[in-house]
């Protein structure tokens, strides 16, 4: 589990630091122009990154619980069953 989470944090960077490339290049920024970030600037930074990997991994385990849920899960109704009498059954609930 961790081996994926590490894998998962590489890749995370290595797009990080291509989508800001990409955005430096595309405005003509170069290393002398790029301006130092303050303190509390890199703190906001730390902050919406680590709230941003809690989101993603509270996403994913949720998908997780819920592909088991649906494998587990089997329908009720049998195969051979058609549209028409599906909604007679239907209809016959609502009444």
């Amino acid at each position: 589990m961790s081996e994926h989470k590490d894998k998962m944090n590489e890749i995370s960077a290595s797009l990080m630091k291509l989508f800001v490339a990409d955005v430096f290049s595309r405005h003509n920024i170069t290393d002398s122009e790029k301006r130092k970030l303050s303190k509390e600037q890199k703190d906001q930074i730390k902050e919406i990154v680590a709230d941003l990997k809690d989101k993603v991994e509270d996403f994913l385990e949720n998908q997780k619980t819920k592909k088991i849920t649906e494998e587990t899960f089997e329908p009720e109704t049998p195969q051979n069953v058609t549209l028409r009498e599906l909604l007679k059954k239907n209809k016959k609930k609502d009444d």
